[in-house]
């Protein structure tokens, strides 16, 4: 009777906002007569039936974070606070969704769930791969069927979908799926991580052929490098009246921090390799020496027939500052060979 006692303050804060409100769990209804006079009241628990709309048998309910059964939530339930939840098991997770309720309000409630869960297109990821889900293998390959519509999962699970694939390039295990990530030219939302000696042997090889290709004035020293990029760098070799830049390679600084692997549409694997190099020009009739710091930036494109990489894009990009010693520790440095 702590509702109704409005002299008594020692309360808890619920009881005093009811008291203001007047939205009591409960009403005050007649009930007969005393002595064919005085008025009888009692007080009646307000109630509220729950009716579940278009919920598949097979789905799991909890009320206030308890089992119960289909029937028990057809039972009127007493004014106040519930948390229902409904639960679908997938092949690969649950599925849920709960409503917060407050029964008393209104005498019927109609109860729906969404438990469509979220679906993945993982087709353009690396092809051949094990897709992964919170690190059990799932039997299904990136180019299968199934692998266009990966799920029903939570989409805060996605976070746990990872790739596995055999190659000597470096984690055969990938990074988590990322929605966001996605490079031009690339379908990649997962990536890999190369082995960073491996890919610094294959920056740094590119760096080489680039100064030795300007010396001979030729793409011959492309070793490491696509029929397709030779073929655009002839033209960069052409006599120009001014003569050609050529340059000695002094440093390296490949950057071991922004390397991966993704994939390109078709769902073969692509190298992105990034650093700074430093170049001394040679003295020609024309220039003086100097020397110069660009970055470099590297796509390369894997060979399955040879399993070799090859360099298929290459930007020298803008005039670069050498990396203090505060950001050494983000490169990998290499001293060029006399």
């Amino acid at each position: 009777m702590q509702l109704l006692d409005k002299e008594n303050a020692d309360v808890a804060n619920s009881v005093k906002e009811m008291r203001v409100s007047g939205d009591f769990p409960f009403s005050v209804e007649k009930s007969g007569k005393t002595l064919l006079i005085f008025n009888n009241y009692v007080l009646v628990p307000k109630e509220t039936y729950i009716t579940l709309k278009d919920v598949d048998e097979d789905v799991t309910l909890k009320l206030n974070g308890k089992k119960v059964k289909r029937e028990d939530l057809q039972k009127p339930l007493l004014a106040g606070g519930y948390e229902v939840e409904a639960i679908k098991t997938s092949a690969w997770t649950n599925i849920t969704d709960e409503k917060l309720i407050t029964a008393g309000d209104k005498a019927n409630r109609e109860l729906s769930f969404d438990l469509t869960g979220f679906v993945l297109d993982l087709s353009n990821e690396l092809k051949g791969a094990e897709i992964i889900f919170k690190g059990e293998g799932t039997g299904i390959r990136i180019g299968d069927p199934k692998s266009v519509e990966f799920g029903p999962i939570e989409e805060a699970d996605s976070k746990e979908i990872q790739l596995s694939a055999q190659f000597p390039w470096g984690e055969t295990i990938s990074s988590n799926y990322d929605k966001a990530y996605y490079t031009l030219g690339s379908g990649s939302h997962i990536y890999f991580i190369p082995d960073e000696e491996f890919a610094n042997k294959l920056f740094l090889g590119f760096a080489e052929e680039y100064a030795q290709a300007s010396v001979k004035k030729s793409v011959e020293p492309f070793k490491s490098a696509t029929d397709k990029y030779k073929a655009k760098q002839v033209n960069a070799y052409q006599p120009s009246m001014f003569g050609n830049y050529s340059y000695n390679l002094i440093k390296t600084y490949f950057n071991k921090e922004t390397k991966k692997i993704t994939t390109d549409k078709e769902g073969n694997p692509i190298m992105q390799l990034d650093g700074i190099i430093r170049l001394n020009r040679l003295k020609t009739d024309y220039h003086r020496e100097k020397e110069y710091v660009y970055s470099l930036s590297l796509k390369a494109l894997y060979d399955e027939e040879k399993q070799t990489w090859s360099i298929d894009e290459a930007n020298l990009g803008s005039f670069v500052s050498i990396p203090n010693q505060n950001e050494e520790s983000k490169y990998v440095i290499t001293s060029a060979e006399k």
